[in-house]
């Protein structure tokens, strides 16, 4: 895809292609020394590598906990991260972390073999494609339905003032508060 994106690219801007790889070449360049000799250097905490397989957790704790489609040796697998009771348990369709971040979950499976999980996990999403999507909208849903009342230059996630929403509360300060 990269290479697909960078030959089209050189064939957009043929009168500029230097310019175009001299940016993309800062840009490469700044973020290996942002993520690494800066990052040492200021001790930042990386996160856990499966904080990227997040949605397929929560699709995987929503099938359980809708009791859809699932094999013995799918079970079985999920059941090395986590007890069938607590997937059910501890499901919440808009908050993964109430899963990954239990002492119980055991991430460990998932970074030993993550490819494992992955094929597990599409397995379950290609038998229940309803549970599926509906899992994902739910986890999304503050992407979509964020239905905020005020002006979109008012918005800005400082904490102060309440607003309702399906995932909410969410806080703001107004365009007064801020001196604008």
């Amino acid at each position: 895809m990269l290479v697909s994106t960078l030959v089209f690219a050189v064939f957009l801007f043929r009168k500029k292609f230097i310019k175009l790889f001299v940016v993309i070449g800062l840009v490469v360049f700044s973020y290996q020394v942002i993520t690494g000799p800066i990052y040492t250097h200021f001790n930042v905490i990386r996160s856990d590598s499966t904080e990227s397989l997040g949605i397929f957790v929560q699709i995987s704790a929503a099938i359980i906990k809708n009791d859809g489609t699932i094999s013995k040796e799918e079970m079985t697998y999920l059941e090395t991260l986590m007890p069938k009771e607590d997937w059910k348990n501890l499901y919440q369709p808009n908050n993964v972390d109430n899963i990954k971040f239990k002492e119980r979950f055991k991430k460990q499976v998932i970074k030993d073999d993550p490819k494992k999980f992955l094929e597990t996990v599409l397995g379950l999403i290609i038998r229940n494609p309803g549970l599926t999507l509906e899992a994902y909208m739910k986890q999304t849903e503050i992407l979509w339905h964020a239905n905020f009342s005020l002006e979109l230059d008012n918005l800005r996630p400082l904490f102060r003032n309440q607003l309702s929403g399906q995932q909410g509360p969410f806080f703001f300060m107004t365009r007064e508060q801020r001196g604008n």
